[in-house]
């Protein structure tokens, strides 16, 4: 049987929601940092996508790693200063590498993005679990969604669309957008980890 036959799609959804659900409080706080620099958008472009660029990669590797030490029922380590600085350079330049092959390909086809995100999507929780660097986990996660690739870009596709709509609800309403962002990303991330797990156990 193929690696597609590992991934429980429906079964994600669900066990992240009911994951997400019962570390709502741990996650949501996480999801508001991941917001803020959209947030600059508001005041200018420039500062919105510099500080897009620079920190959402490393907000995204806290967020994994808050899930990964709710799901081992341990108290995360980001106080750590060492742990602290290697998530930051790490998340940074995943920030650097991913985001801008994902604005360009988004600017030549939304699919082509949608493509390299579900290629991609491990690299949080890989930097976060595995203490990967930026660029080993983006090849551990091709790797890893090798095979699997159809069902992960199904949920990149929702993942987009979920994107969409909260920057639209961001641009029309800063505070809706701004929670929504805080709430909607954590829950997308808690399927991301089914998923990963799925494929890093079977």
């Amino acid at each position: 049987m193929g690696r597609s036959s590992r991934i429980d799609f429906v079964g994600a959804f669900e066990k992240g929601w009911t994951f997400y659900k019962g570390n709502f409080k741990k996650l949501v706080i996480w999801g508001a940092f991941l917001a803020s620099p959209l947030l600059f958008f508001a005041m200018n472009l420039t500062a919105g996508f510099i500080t897009t660029f620079v920190l959402e990669g490393f907000f995204m590797v806290l967020l994994a790693n808050a899930i990964v030490h709710a799901v081992s029922g341990t108290p995360t380590d980001i106080l750590n200063p060492r742990v602290f600085t290697f998530f930051a350079k790490n998340g940074v330049l995943l920030s650097v590498i991913m985001l801008p092959l994902l604005t360009l390909a988004s600017v030549i086809l939304v699919v082509p993005a949608v493509l390299l995100f579900s290629a991609f999507m491990f690299s949080f929780f890989l930097i976060a679990e595995k203490r990967s660097s930026s660029v080993d986990s983006m090849m551990l996660s091709m790797q890893m969604t090798k095979g699997s690739r159809f069902p992960l870009f199904l949920f990149s596709a929702v993942f987009f669309f979920a994107i969409i709509l909260c920057s639209v609800s961001l641009g029309l309403l800063p505070p809706l957008g701004f929670v929504l962002f805080s709430g909607v990303l954590p829950y997308l991330f808690c399927v991301i980890y089914q998923f990963y797990r799925d494929l890093e156990n079977k």
